[in-house]
């Protein structure tokens, strides 16, 4: 659905879509970055600011969908996340600061001053618990040390790599699906 918003705009060239990460460091198999890449700037009558609430407003309609429409930024470098980023902290329940958060934004959100919005703080991201049996393991030869430095790049959700594509740069990110 996205690939045909896209091209619905004559000004789109090309279109491209990564399947499994996402740019709030997200991952899973319901996360990915989509682009377009606009023809030239002799062939078409809009420019990206023009086109941007006109596909966000298209992207909002996808039900079901969170999604942000933005430019590339204009200077290079490795940029992560949406253009403007805040960080918002407690002392307090993540119950409260899901509550304060979701506030925020539905101010923010009426001041028609924003198009898309959104938190990472998420209740329905998936939980695991590990017992591990240290008998069996040292029977094996397995360390606690080998079983965490094993497990933690796979549960961390830290990068261990960055990787280039078309001038930019991305993060890889293990994750254990």
């Amino acid at each position: 659905d996205i690939r045909k918003i896209f091209m619905s705009f004559p000004e789109t060239n090309h279109v491209f879509q990564i399947n499994g990460i996402s740019l709030t460091g997200g991952a899973g198999n319901n996360a990915s970055i989509n682009g377009m890449k606009l023809v030239s700037w002799t062939k078409r009558s809009k420019t990206q600011m023009q086109l941007l609430p006109l596909l966000q407003a298209k992207l909002n309609g996808l039900t079901g969908v969170q999604a942000a429409a933005f430019q590339k930024p204009t200077l290079p470098g490795s940029p992560t996340g949406f253009p403007v980023q805040f960080v918002l902290t407690s002392s307090g329940s993540d119950l409260a600061l899901d509550h304060w958060a979701n506030v925020m934004i539905g101010k923010a959100m009426q001041s028609h001053l924003f198009l898309f919005l959104t938190k990472d703080l998420r209740y329905d991201n998936p939980q695991i618990q590990l017992r591990i049996r240290r008998n069996l393991a040292g029977t094996l030869g397995i360390t606690m040390a080998d079983l965490g430095q094993n497990l933690s790049p796979l549960l961390s959700g830290n990068y261990v790599n960055r990787f280039s594509l078309n001038g930019r740069s991305y993060k890889v990110i293990p994750q254990v699906a």
